[in-house]
């Protein structure tokens, strides 16, 4: 088992290159939905990297695709389960803010965004938890450049539930799996200051849930054919 980064070290190209050409590879993306912002980034490395042996590696390398969706959707709601319930802050007067990072709606060139894949495992895990909160509300992190982005951005989500007359909240970034101070960064914490709030909860990213791991690992094993392909598990 190795883990390789996109945008740090150790890169996924020099992950690859320090093991064995008759190894046989799996390369699991740590991502939720397959899209040209993800799962297609490693495809292309992957790709690129190929190009090194003329006659092809001797043994296989493969990007596998994102976990089973209802498997994502029971492992992302039990974990808030958990967390809220260590923190004793679930109840009707506590409003749930479902975050994930955005993306165009109406980008210059046809690409798979992951919105929808995204969009439906925000409602399997609101449908969930629904009844532990007083509201539960879906926000996306969006950029600010580039035309429409995905709404409503976490900014007017968190503005809508405040307005609700909600005062506590339990903030959740679903749509990230190991990728805690980037999204923080990318305005979670700026986001939820917009706000008066008397309590706000901030809970992890989902890398550490053994309940993920083991997903990630059965994926792996199901996927697994003749050939047992080293796991590498890629992040940003």
């Amino acid at each position: 088992m190795h883990v390789a980064y996109e945008f740090r070290d150790p890169l996924l190209v020099a992950v690859l290159d320090r093991l064995p050409a008759d190894e046989p590879v799996d390369i699991v993306p740590m991502y939720l939905a397959d899209s040209a912002f993800t799962h297609e980034i490693s495809r292309a490395t992957v790709l690129e990297w190929s190009l090194r042996f003329p006659g092809g590696r001797p043994a296989p390398v493969r990007v596998l695709p994102p976990p089973d969706e209802r498997g994502l959707v029971e492992v992302s709601a039990a974990f808030v389960e958990r967390e809220i319930a260590k923190r004793e802050v679930s109840g009707k007067d506590w409003a749930l803010m479902l975050a994930a990072h955005g993306t165009l709606l109406e980008p210059e060139k046809p690409i798979a965004t992951g919105r929808e894949e995204t969009e439906r495992l925000c409602a399997g895990i609101a449908e969930r938890l629904r009844p532990r909160f007083g509201m539960v509300v879906n926000g996306w992190l969006n950029h600010t450049r580039g035309g429409r982005w995905t709404e409503p951005a976490a900014e007017l989500a968190l503005e809508r539930i405040a307005k609700a007359g909600y005062r506590k909240v339990v903030y959740y970034p679903y749509g990230f799996s190991g990728r805690q101070r980037r999204e923080r960064a990318r305005g979670s914490v700026t986001a939820l200051r917009g706000q008066i709030w008397d309590e706000a909860v901030h809970l992890p990213c989902l890398n550490r849930d053994p309940d993920f791991i083991r997903l990630l690992a059965s994926q792996v094993i199901a996927e697994a054919a003749a050939t047992t392909p080293e796991p590498v598990a890629v992040t940003r």
